[in-house]
């Protein structure tokens, strides 16, 4: 259970990296599941990385060139990143020693100092890197004082530097309002937030209701109820349901929406889908990893994909590998010298590998979106983008 989601963004100390990456991981050649907590570990040490610059680039092998052109046609143009750094906030953006690392949440790309603070948040836009305002909400709630900082982009919200009893804002904007998660002395309760008037209202008062997570559009809000039972809430409607076929105490990461009343998450050994309205389970054969549709086997000398919604396989060679990242759209694979991309929707493994060795190796990896990847090096961080149509 997530109780305590200041454990994600722990910094991993550069010595554990080194001691790490000095052993030898080699993969057996048994049939085995790659599990995502596996590499937890190594998900926390690549996400925080002191980069020098970023910049856009684009076609990285005659692989990817040929899957753009199957994906979109004839009327996308492949650009090499020499030509679009200057394109972005109309200079190249260096980001100096000290100032930060990239991090990739909720669509978001910032720049955070070591205790995770952000010091500038940016989104993409026309494949631009635009600068987000940054702003500060407070208020009091029953004599307890709050503030934390945010940015909006059309419907969705990022909050950080949280002070008071206010812990968490949940990340889209619905008619004005924000959900937030509330700490009164231990007292867990979520509400609403009119960003204009500044009325709070309350949806739950049990002081128990922990962990949210929110549908695609904004319209259902699952809630845990303190490892006693899981509960929906519906935006559009404000009634509540209680959601039985979730075990109380799964973890908020391992359940997943992939649609307004669905979740994808497991149950012992086997994973489900769930209607979170009616409470109805679809049983599926396998567990999927957090985050995504897809599970992973290595099996002999290939690496196995598994859509366990509608049984889609692909294989690649098998890789040495340092990290995963997993939407409901991509799985990246990657270790320093080598990143492949399964493309769920297609069914292929995308090669993004270069065509000549880089001298530098890669560190980590994030999805940003449906049509761009963050992907940081040991001199570097670049922002890949899928596709380029020209208007």
């Amino acid at each position: 259970m997530n109780k305590f989601d200041e454990f994600d963004k722990i910094k991993t100390p550069s010595i554990w990296k080194e001691t790490i990456l000095a052993n030898d991981f080699r993969v057996s050649k048994k049939k085995r599941e790659i599990r995502i907590k596996y590499i937890l570990a190594m998900v926390l040490v690549i996400i925080i990385i002191t980069t020098s610059s970023i910049g856009i680039t684009y076609a990285l092998s005659e692989s990817f060139r040929i899957w753009i052109n199957e994906c979109f046609g004839n009327n996308v143009s492949i650009t090499d990143s020499r030509d679009l750094l200057d394109g972005i906030n109309g200079d190249t953006i260096v980001l100096k020693q000290g100032k930060g690392s990239w991090y990739v949440e909720d669509g978001f790309i910032g720049v955070v100092d070591d205790n995770y603070f952000y010091n500038e948040v940016n989104v993409l836009e026309n494949d631009k890197l635009v600068a987000c305002s940054i702003n500060k909400y407070q208020g009091n709630i029953e004599g307890e004082n709050y503030s934390f900082k945010y940015v909006r982009y059309n419907n969705r919200i990022l909050g950080f530097d949280y002070q008071g009893c206010i812990i968490d804002v949940l990340p889209r904007i619905v008619d004005n309002k924000i959900y937030v998660c509330i700490d009164m002395d231990r007292k867990y309760d979520l509400a609403k937030v009119d960003l204009v008037t500044g009325e709070l209202e309350y949806i739950t008062n049990d002081h128990i209701s922990l962990n949210p997570i929110i549908s695609p559009n904004q319209i259902n809000i699952l809630i845990n109820k303190n490892d006693q039972a899981w509960v929906n809430y519906n935006i559009e409607t404000g009634n509540s349901n209680e959601v039985t076929n979730i075990n109380p105490y799964m973890h908020s990461n391992c359940i997943t929406f992939i649609d307004e009343n669905t979740v994808i998450t497991y149950d012992g050994n086997d994973g489900i889908l769930l209607d979170v309205l009616k409470d109805t389970v679809t049983p599926l054969d396998n567990v999927p990893l957090e985050g995504t549709l897809v599970n992973i086997y290595d099996i002999g000398d290939k690496i196995v994909f598994t859509n366990v919604i509608n049984g889609n396989k692909c294989e690649m060679d098998h890789i040495y590998i340092l990290g995963t990242y997993c939407s409901l759209d991509y799985v990246a694979l990657f270790n320093n010298e080598e990143l492949y991309l399964y493309d769920i929707n297609h069914n292929k493994v995308v090669d993004l590998n270069n065509d000549k060795k880089l001298d530098e190796e890669i560190e980590g990896v994030s999805i940003i979106d449906k049509e761009h990847l963050l992907i940081s090096t040991d001199k570097r961080v670049y922002i890949l983008a899928k596709e380029y149509i020209n208007s």
